[in-house]
This record gives structure tokens, C-alpha cells and sequence, in this order.
């Protein structure tokens, strides 16, 4: 009964995983369409100014979540996995007042200090961009937190329609409208952002009005305003050192896209920012898996019902299939970079180098899995805090010190060094203090092979084939089907994969038929 068990709590991990996966997908097909035709329309240097306007709208995001986007889904499926539902709905209406309030503060520093990011940067026109797009702070912390919410009751795919699919396609859906009837630019883009994210706060709330189990839920978050609880010390106690994993992790990402819109220009922010997006976009899997980990483990170490759950079998087994799959793109990407750079522009050809460097830096990241989502289920949220701290200490004074020299290229060197650290601690960590290791050698030969064939696959079907759609879909099948069977020839493929293939295929049958 047990392994029976067992199986249906990795099945939920796929499951979870896929759901993720699909809404990361939808909400990075929006935003690549959105900035594909903002950055061909706006040229490089208006675009760096927009990208720039949402890194530090991002950085506002960190701290208006308070971590609680990550906190309120793992405190749910605690409380899940030791039977105490009554406490559920105290801590989401607790959190929402908390993020409420957050969300007040911030808004107002933002809005206050952005004419010192204008003189700070240079740029006249960020002081307006930022006074608009400030607007969506609390709109946003309210559609991250019901998603976590839905996280937590493991209901991954009503998460990702309300955080992923509905405020991307609502963004893009606008700037379609502009760019048929209207006319782009920083003023009617930054509108646009507002009211879509205004839009998609108010469709989360009826999403939970409708789809949460408590019919009180309202009435739950009113009293939150006058209710002394110390739900709320808890929660914060818990994910005050998420909210520092949050702001030193968006500083530590775009550390780089500030210095080199301080050092270097507009124009070169918007060339690298358009590098970096295309990047992210090989993470999906990866990033798609964090919505799940998190509020499962959580659970099932709670569950003291549950003897057979192995949360080093289930990391290891996740990880090895998500790299398998981030593999597949990085390596495309990689092999193929003008291609896929080349749709925003010819002038954005200048970052197909740094293209390169920074997917190796995501490739490492790939190869640990999410150590992150791990760490958080084991309650270990300081020391998350502790090496994300690290990392951007790093990753900042080796940017100060390349960039100005080395350019583009330096940032996106920089980032290689700061995933080694990030990625390396928490694996140590994981390995020393949780006996959780996913590093053997048969994994590390499967990374090593398949990165070393899919190389020289490429190099030969790019000079010998062609450079264009061709040669990158011959080139996904054939690494594809490599990949596979080095995972079957190392015997990285055993009966409990199997098992839930078979689980799958009969899934994917019945929705066929």
C-alpha cells in the first residue's frame, strides 16, 4: 500500500512538473512574442529603457511578496500532511493582508524615488515608465499569492492559469492591439502593463472566490485586518528569510543589467536583455518543477503515515528526466544562437556570444535540479538566504569589475561563476547534512556525452545542413533520440520510470480516445 502510495506521490511530482512546466511555457511564449515585436518596433536603445523599467519593477516584485509566494503553499501542505486544515484559511487571509500592506509601502518608495533611478541612470524617460508601472505591485503580489495558494492544495494547473497564463496573455494580447491600431512606446507600453496586471489581480480573486473551498474566505481576510494573530508573526518568521532569497536572487539576476546600464548604455542593455530573455527561455522545465517540490515534500515529511517516500529518489529522479529536456533546448540554443536572435533585429546579432556564456551558466543550473524548492521543503530557508547572499556578493564586484572592459560579454561570463557557487553550496549541503545526492557518475557521463555529441551533431548539421528551421528541427530529433538512448545504455532508466510511463501512456491514451 505504501509503494502504491509512493508511485502517486512521484506521479503528482510529474504531474505538478507538467502542469508547471506548461504554464512557465505559456507565460515565456507571451512575453517572447510581446518583446519580440516591443524590441523590432522600439528599436535597441527604447527597449533597453524598458528592460531596464522591469528589473526594477521585478526587484519591487521580491519585496512586495514578502516570500510568502513560496511560504504560504509549503505552510498549506504542512498543515495538509499533519491534518490541521483548520489553520489553512487563517494563513492565507493573513498573508493577503500582509502582502496588502507591503504592497502600499512599496508603491509609494517607488514612485517617490524614481526620479533618482532618472539621474542615477541617465535616462529622463525611466521616471515616468516606473511612476506608471509601480501601479501593479499589489495586483501582482495578490495573483503569486493565490497561486501559492493553489500550490499548496498541489492543484498546479489552476496555480499557473492564475500566476502564468491569464496576466502574460492579457499583456500580450494589448501590445497585439497597439501594434495594429495604435502606436508603440514607452508611455502607451507601460499603461498597457498596468492595466493587464489590474485586470488579472481582479480574475485571481474571483478564481478564488470561486475555486476555494471556504466559503468565507472574504470574510476570513477582512477580520485579518483587525485580527491579532500570530499566524502572521509565523508566517513572516518563516519567509522573512525568503524575502531576502528573493531580493538578493532578482539583484543577483540582473546585478549585471544594472552596471551595464550604468557603465555602458541603453542600447547595449536592450542587446543583452534580449540575450538574457532568450536564455531563460531553456529553464521552463526547470523552473516549472518549483511549483510542486516545495508543498510535496512539505507534505509527505509531515505524513509520518507515508514510510516509503523517498525525497532523495524523487529529487534525483526529477531532476535527471528535467535535465534530459533543458539539455535539449540549451544545446539548440546554443548551437543555433543567430537563428533565434536574429527575429528581433539585426542589430541584437551583437549578443549571440553572450548568448552562448550565459546558457552555460543555465546549464549548470539544469544539471543541479531544484535545489532551491529542496531546501525550502526542509524548512532550511536561511540557508537558502545565506548562499543566495554569497552569489550575489560574487556576481556583483566581478560585474563592476568586467563590464566596463569586457562589455556584454563579461556580464554573461560573470553569471557562469555566480551558478557554480549557487548551484554548488546547496548540493554540497544537500549531500553532507540530508544524505540527498543526486551527483554519481552515471548521471555525470549521460551530462558529459551528451553535451560532447550534441556539439559536434550540431556543428556538422549547421555547416552541412543548414542554419535555418531545417537544420534546428533535424538537429532536435536526432539529439533528442541520442539523449534517450544514452539514459537507457547507463541504466538511468529503472522500473519506477517505467512504471509511471506506463501510468502516463495510458493518460495520454484516454485523453486520445
Amino acid at each position: 500500500m505504501d509503494a502504491k502510495k509512493n508511485v502517486k506521490e512521484e506521479m503528482s511530482i510529474v504531474r505538478g512538473t507538467f502542469y508547471g512546466s506548461l504554464g512557465v511555457f505559456s507565460r515565456i511564449v507571451f512575453l517572447f512574442l510581446a518583446n519580440l515585436i516591443l524590441a523590432r518596433c522600439m528599436g535597441a536603445r527604447d527597449y533597453g529603457i524598458w528592460a531596464l523599467n522591469f528589473i526594477i519593477i521585478t526587484l519591487g516584485y521580491g519585496i512586495v511578496f514578502l516570500g510568502l509566494e513560496r511560504g504560504i503553499g509549503r505552510f498549506i501542505g504542512k498543515c495538509r500532511g499533519s491534518k490541521e486544515y483548520g489553520k489553512i484559511t487563517i494563513i492565507i487571509s493573513d498573508g493577503i493582508v500582509l502582502i496588502f500592506l507591503a504592497s502600499f509601502l512599496v508603491t509609494s518608495a517607488v514612485f517617490f524615488a524614481s526620479s533618482f533611478f532618472a539621474a542615477f541612470f541617465k535616462i529622463s524617460e525611466i521616471s515616468m515608465t516606473l511612476k506608471i508601472t509601480a501601479l501593479t505591485f499589489f495586483p501582482a503580489a495578490v495573483i503569486e499569492i493565490i497561486g501559492s495558494i493553489f500550490q499548496g492544495f498541489e492543484d498546479i494547473k489552476k496555480a499557473r492559469v492564475v500566476n502564468s497564463f491569464i496576466p502574460n496573455f492579457l499583456f500580450f494580447s494589448a501590445i497585439v492591439l497597439l501594434w495594429v491600431f495604435g502606436k508603440i512606446d514607452l508611455f502607451s507600453v507601460s499603461v498597457l502593463y498596468a492595466v493587464s496586471f489590474w485586470l488579472a489581480g481582479i480574475v485571481s480573486m474571483f478564481f478564488l472566490i470561486r475555486l476555494y473551498p471556504d466559503e468565507n474566505i472574504l470574510k476570513s481576510i477582512g477580520l485579518a485586518l483587525i485580527r491579532k494573530s500570530g499566524h502572521k508573526i509565523m508566517l513572516l518568521r518563516f519567509s522573512l528569510p525568503l524575502l531576502f532569497y528573493n531580493i538578493i536572487t532578482n539583484v543577483g539576476i540582473y546585478a549585471d543589467s544594472f552596471i551595464i546600464g550604468y557603465f555602458l548604455s541603453a542600447y547595449k542593455l536592450g542587446i543583452y536583455s534580449i540575450a538574457s530573455r532568450i536564455a531563460r527561455m531553456s529553464l521552463f522545465l526547470l523552473l516549472g518543477s518549483f511549483d510542486i517540490f516545495s508543498p510535496l515534500i512539505s507534505k509527505n515529511l509531515a505524513d509520518t503515515s507515508n514510510k516509503e517516500f523517498n525525497t532523495a529518489d524523487a529529487y534525483f529522479r526529477s531532476t535527471k528526466w528535467l535535465f534530459a529536456g533543458t539539455l535539449l533546448i540549451i544545446i539548440t540554443l546554443m548551437v543555433f544562437p543567430s537563428f533565434f536572435i536574429g527575429w528581433f533585429g539585426k542589430e541584437f546579432l551583437e549578443g549571440s556570444f553572450a548568448l552562448r556564456l550565459l546558457l552555460i551558466s543555465f546549464l549548470i543550473s539544469a544539471f543541479a535540479g531544484p535545489t532551491d524548492s529542496v531546501n525550502i521543503a526542509l524548512g532550511n530557508t536561511k540557508f537558502v538566504a545565506f548562499y543566495s547572499i554569497l552569489g550575489f556578493l560574487i556576481s556583483a564586484s566581478l560585474c563592476i569589475s568586467v563590464i566596463p572592459y569586457f562589455g556584454i560579454e563579461g556580464a554573461a561570463a560573470v553569471s557562469i561563476i555566480s551558478a557554480i557557487v549557487t548551484n554548488g553550496i546547496p548540493l554540497l549541503k544537500l549531500k553532507i547534512v540530508n544524505n540527498i545526492n543526486i551527483i554519481n557518475w552515471k548521471y555525470v557521463k549521460f551530462a558529459s556525452f551528451s553535451v560532447f555529441i550534441g556539439l559536434a551533431l550540431g556543428f556538422c548539421i549547421r555547416n552541412f545542413f543548414s542554419a535555418g528551421l531545417a537544420g534546428v528541427a533535424v538537429f532536435t530529433c536526432l539529439f533528442g533520440l541520442i539523449e534517450f538512448i544514452f539514459l537507457d545504455r547507463l541504466k538511468l532508466i529503472d522500473e519506477k520510470d517505467l512504471e509511471i510511463g506506463k501510468i502516463l501512456k495510458l493518460k495520454v491514451f484516454s485523453i486520445l480516445k
